[in-house]
């Protein structure tokens, strides 16, 4: 196990297929609990026999109670897989939300009984209300460029969610926060462009800890949670978080492979790894908190002296005077290489 949680591309899933017998409600509960892996498994699946297609919620019950008893004792949520086999458990299918085996409608015959199309899982939540529409946009200003609302909305149509992405292109965020779009039950997220990274924060509940580090946010995520100190009842909660820093450092890791991020020049001399960061912005801060992810060491030069002082001071790292003399001395100082 440590080893898996070690890898950095590695997920564990607790697995138990109960064949050919049926198992009671306290049962199923226990091997998902079991399936948790005292919380160190990233997700539990669960599948059931059952006798008659009376029981086709069973497991979906028995994964929400095992969640329930792991909130109560304020240990992590770990996301559940509920299936029943056979045509008796073809609704469990439509229940689960996470990785649902499905077939596809230009197949021969199905890999297993019961199994549904992607189309006929959506078409059925939809119509039972348990997928129902929301709205999300993009929220900037002079954002008539943005593509976002035909790409999102392709994707939509193409996986049958009734969801609607548009694009809100105000010049202050207030009115948003005091519009319909935000306060509407319906209202799913955002994605957060200039100028307001930043004057959106303040209205969120809860900033990730890239969002808070960086100091800006990228995306708006809606949640309806359990809130303890509310009478138990489904509160929404805002969250923010910041993936602009991750688009950077997967690239540049993906670069600089399994290699240490110091090496060696032709010589043979030790050299450190080294970022060189130009701007002052939302973007600039989100590539300072990549580069000290990535452990190099950071550089920066902005037109405006004073904000790549900024950086250097929250981040860490060297501010370079020109890109030029300023930049090769600091490079020689540090017998360091551009990354």
């Amino acid at each position: 196990m440590d080893t898996v949680e070690d890898r950095y591309n590695s997920q564990i899933l607790g697995s138990h297929h109960v064949v050919p017998h049926e198992v009671s409600m306290e049962e199923a509960v226990g091997i998902f609990t079991q399936c948790q892996l005292k919380s160190r498994s990233h997700g539990a699946k669960v599948v059931l026999s059952i006798e008659d297609s009376s029981k086709d919620s069973m497991c979906h019950d028995a994964g929400v109670i095992s969640s329930s008893v792991a909130r109560s004792k304020h240990e992590p949520i770990v996301p559940n897989v509920s299936l029943i086999l056979g045509e008796k458990g073809q609704y469990s299918r439509i229940l689960n939300t996470c990785f649902t085996p499905v077939t596809h409608e230009s197949l021969p015959f199905v890999a297993a009984p019961g199994q549904l199309t992607a189309s006929e899982i959506m078409t059925t939540r939809i119509l039972m209300g348990l997928c129902p529409p929301k709205n999300y946009a993009i929220l900037g200003h002079n954002i008539a460029y943005s593509v976002s609302p035909q790409m999102h909305n392709a994707a939509f149509k193409t996986t049958s969610l009734p969801h609607v992405y548009s694009r809100l292109d105000v010049e202050d965020v207030e009115e948003i926060i005091s519009g319909e779009f935000w306060n509407d039950e319906r209202f799913g997220g955002l994605s957060v462009t200039i100028p307001h990274k930043q004057n959106i924060m303040p209205h969120l509940d809860i900033l990730s800890d890239a969002a808070k580090e960086i100091g800006s946010v990228n995306t708006v995520i809606v949640k309806d949670e359990v809130i303890e100190e509310v009478d138990d009842e489904l509160t929404r909660v805002l969250y923010g978080d910041n993936t602009d820093w991750i688009g950077i450092h997967k690239p540049i890791s993906r670069r600089m492979g399994s290699s240490s991020v110091d090496g060696e020049n032709k010589d043979g001399q030790q050299q450190r790894g080294c970022a060189l960061i130009l701007g002052g912005g939302g973007t600039a801060r989100a590539a300072a908190y990549a580069a000290a992810k990535l452990g190099l060491d950071r550089i920066y030069y902005n037109r405006t002296p004073s904000k790549a002082e900024e950086l250097a001071n929250t981040f860490g790292g060297d501010v370079a005077s020109d890109l030029e003399d300023g930049l090769g001395s600091l490079l020689d100082e540090k017998n360091g290489e551009i990354k």
